[in-house]
């Protein structure tokens, strides 16, 4: 990407709004084929798992992803660090040729819980945290401006999503407002935020340079490329 780029225009608020609604029809138009792709890739490897006999009454399989993707939601594209919905909740399926009877998810679900469940067939106890957090790309500050630059982090409770942009936090109800557009602000005081004082010292240590970092976790983070 480069500053004249559509896409950073987008992100700028500079396209017309009848050019940004072209560009981003493109955008979902090249993700869709993208997860297109993607499905037939995986039936194709599923199909030669069978064909060669590789899936025994013993197999477990997860099927979920990373992130998600901004396709216009809060006027972003492509997928940040901001842990709003569009980027965070993701399909997560689980199968196992073996089992007597489907096993049921709870909801919210940490998809962190597909190692457990690859591992053992079973959740574990207690149940993983559900929450995200992510920093920001030095890129999109120098491109698109401050604003790509707040570090933020999640955390949720049933239909309850606290979030935290910086060091303003927000109370969200998902049953109601699943889009997000009505967050409400939190006092620095608000009692619920006290379990999220955990996760906010972790986002502090997540912001810190390389050079308050271990070693041999600089070098983990440089080579899943999150480091330079």
């Amino acid at each position: 990407w480069h500053a004249d780029h559509p896409f950073v225009s987008f992100m700028k608020g500079r396209l017309s709004p009848r050019r940004a609604e072209q560009f981003k029809q493109q955008v979902i138009d090249a993700y869709d084929y993208a997860v297109f792709r993607a499905d037939r890739t995986l039936g194709a490897t599923i199909d030669r798992l069978y064909a060669r006999g590789l899936l025994t009454d013993e197999s477990r399989m997860v099927i979920t992803s990373d992130h998600g993707e901004f396709l216009g939601e809060h006027g972003l594209l492509h997928h940040f660090t901001f842990v709003y919905e569009a980027n965070v909740r993701v399909p997560f399926l689980y199968w196992h040729k073996g089992a007597k009877q489907p096993l049921s998810l709870p909801e919210p679900f940490a998809a962190l819980q597909a190692y457990d469940l690859l591992l053992t067939g079973a959740l574990p106890h207690p149940a993983r945290p559900v929450r995200a957090m992510g920093n920001p790309a030095k890129l999109m500050v120098d491109l698109v401006g401050e604003e790509m630059g707040k570090t933020t982090a999640a955390v949720w409770t049933d239909h309850e999503k606290l979030l935290c942009l910086n060091d303003t936090c927000f109370e969200i109800d998902l049953r109601g407002d699943p889009d997000e557009r009505r967050p409400v602000e939190l006092p620095a005081d608000h009692p619920g935020l006290a379990r999220f004082n955990p996760y906010r010292r972790l986002i502090r240590q997540m912001s810190s340079s390389a050079a308050d970092l271990p070693p041999d976790l600089v070098e983990t983070l440089r080579g899943l490329g999150y480091a330079q």
